[in-house]
C-alpha cells in the first residue's frame, strides 16, 4: 500500500489491489488507504493503472495487463507498469545482474517483445532504469508525443518501464 499511500499524499484518489491478506488490512489498518483483496472489487473508472514490481509474479501476465486495461475509465488512460528488466539489452549489457534477478522470484521476465505483442498499435514507450543511476529513465520526456511515438529508450537497466495511453478495452 505503500505506492497507494504516495498517490493520496498528493491529493489522488488511489485503490490497490493487494492479494496478501495480512497486507491488505495492514494497508487499511495502518497507512488508510483503499485496498482490496480482488480487482473485481473495484469499478472500472479510473484513469491511471500504476503497477510496481507485480507483473513478474502473476500467473499470466497477459491475463494481468487484460484486466489493467478492464478497469480503465470508458475513456482509456495511462499505464504504467515497472518490472525487472527481461529485455536482451540488459541481458548483454550486464549479465550477471540479469541472472540474479530471473529465476524463482521472478518467473515472469517481461521484455520489450512481449509488451510490443501485448500493445500492437497502443501508443506507448519503453525504458529503463539503474539502481546505481547508470542508466536514467527519461520520464521528463515523456508527452502524448512520445507516447504516441512508440518509442523504446534505453532499455540497458535493471527495471524495465512501461508508460502506454491505453484505449477502452
Amino acid at each position: 500500500g505503500y505506492n497507494t499511500w504516495r498517490f493520496q499524499q498528493h491529493g489522488f484518489t488511489a485503490s490497490e489491489v493487494e492479494v496478501s491478506r495480512p497486507r491488505c488490512d495492514y494497508g487499511k489498518r495502518e497507512l488508510g488507504v483503499d485496498a482490496h483483496y480482488s480487482a473485481d472489487d473495484l469499478p472500472s473508472d479510473f484513469d491511471v493503472f500504476y503497477s510496481s514490481h507485480v507483473f513478474e509474479h502473476v500467473p499470466s501476465p497477459a491475463d494481468s495487463f487484460a484486466e489493467a486495461r478492464r478497469l480503465l475509465s470508458e475513456k482509456g488512460g495511462l499505464c504504467i507498469i515497472v518490472t525487472p528488466n527481461g529485455c536482451n539489452v540488459f541481458r548483454n549489457k550486464r549479465p550477471d545482474r540479469w541472472h540474479q534477478l530471473w529465476g524463482r522470484k521472478h518467473p515472469n521476465f517481461l521484455d520489450d517483445e512481449f509488451w510490443r505483442q501485448q500493445l500492437g498499435s497502443i501508443p506507448h514507450a519503453l525504458m529503463s532504469r539503474s539502481e546505481d543511476g547508470s542508466v536514467v529513465a527519461p520520464l521528463d520526456e515523456i508527452s502524448p508525443v512520445t507516447i504516441g511515438a512508440s518509442n523504446n529508450h534505453d532499455l540497458s537497466g535493471e527495471e524495465l518501464i512501461l508508460i502506454a495511453h491505453i484505449p477502452k478495452a
